[in-house]
C-alpha cells in the first residue's frame, strides 16, 4: 500500500487536524503543500470558486 500523501493547503485548521491526527495514530504520510495559486487551478479545474 502506498503512503497517502496530503495535500496542505497554507492556514487550514482543517489540513492541521488531519495531520495531528495522522501523527498521533502514527500513520506514515507524506506532504504536499499547495502553492498560492492553488485556487486558481481548483477554479479552473472545477468551475467553481469552493472546493469540496
Amino acid at each position: 500500500m502506498d503512503t497517502p500523501l496530503l495535500w496542505h493547503i497554507p492556514l487550514s485548521h482543517f489540513n492541521e487536524k488531519v495531520r495531528w491526527t495522522l501523527d498521533y495514530k502514527r500513520i506514515p504520510h507524506r506532504r504536499q503543500v499547495l502553492g498560492a495559486d492553488y485556487l486558481i487551478r481548483a477554479w479552473r479545474a472545477t468551475g467553481r470558486g469552493t472546493l469540496p
